[in-house]
């Protein structure tokens, strides 16, 4: 069956206690955030933000979302799997040596939605696929059981997953939501734009050739590599050479993402 997201209800569930603690403020969670300098810091004080509304966990992982969730299983590729998180470290270690970024549910169904979605639980886990499944039964092992996942996109094909989580089983998880649900869409804008705009080294802009600026400029406008050899009197062949050694100089998954990625940086 395909993945599935269980999404978050709109309305919290009547009966529950706060888990979390309630004097935590708006204001006082993003002043803690706008003073970060260092993905370092953001480990520490995120997670101290994260802890005191209630959950065990947190993870923020920016990925793009070009090449992730359409790839076929095992070639997805999730570029930084993790850039912050506080899951201990054998379950890092062991999520990286295994590639889990490669076929984890939370990424790749996070990069396909915008709305919040709980997962772990048992009705979850019925609808995943064994390789999929076996990310999370490896990850209760290290008491991650039940996780909530805010995704945040942004304009050029990044994405970012905010995720926090409990060793207890998805009631738990439910009710530290219950209580911060806004507070945690807030702080996740908040690390997104964070992490995006201070803690991620700048790249250098690749530098294109005439021919490869006017291939990717007419690839944005909707043009097919056969109709851009019409208009420019040239082969075929020449047109998917210009275009492919601009798809490897951005980095990018295919013809039009360059095109939109050349266009982000000013290159076209």
């Amino acid at each position: 069956m395909p993945e599935t997201a269980r999404f978050a209800p709109r309305q919290r569930k009547p009966g529950r206690a706060p888990l979390g603690d309630a004097s935590l403020h708006v204001d006082a969670a993003l002043k803690v955030l706008d003073d970060i300098e260092s993905c370092s810091e953001l480990d520490v004080k995120l997670g101290g933000l994260c802890s005191r509304l209630g959950f065990d966990y947190f993870s923020f992982v920016l990925a793009d979302r070009h090449q992730l969730g359409d790839a076929t299983l095992g070639t997805a590729r999730a570029g930084e799997p993790m850039i912050a998180n506080s899951y201990p470290k054998p379950w890092r270690e062991r999520y990286g040596r295994a590639r889990y970024d490669r076929v984890d549910p939370v990424v790749t169904v996070g990069s396909r939605t915008r709305r919040p979605f709980f997962w772990g639980d048992a009705e979850y886990l019925r609808h995943l696929s064994e390789p999929r499944r076996r990310v999370f039964d490896e990850a209760r092992d290290f008491d991650i059981r039940s996780g909530y996942t805010v995704p945040l996109h942004g304009p050029t094909g990044e994405c970012g997953l905010f995720s926090v989580s409990t060793a207890g089983e998805m009631s738990r998880c439910e009710a530290a939501v219950g209580e911060s649900r806004h507070l945690l869409q807030l702080i996740g804008s908040q690390v997104y734009s964070l992490v995006v705009d201070r803690l991620c080294p700048a790249t250098e802009v690749p530098e294109l050739t005439e021919h490869e600026r006017v291939c990717l400029s007419w690839t944005i406008r909707g043009k097919t590599a056969w109709e851009i050899a019409q208009i420019l009197n040239r082969s075929r062949p020449t047109i998917d050479f210009h275009l492919q050694r601009a798809i490897r100089k951005l980095g990018a998954a295919n013809k039009v993402h360059a095109a939109f990625k050349a266009l982000h940086a000013g290159l076209i």
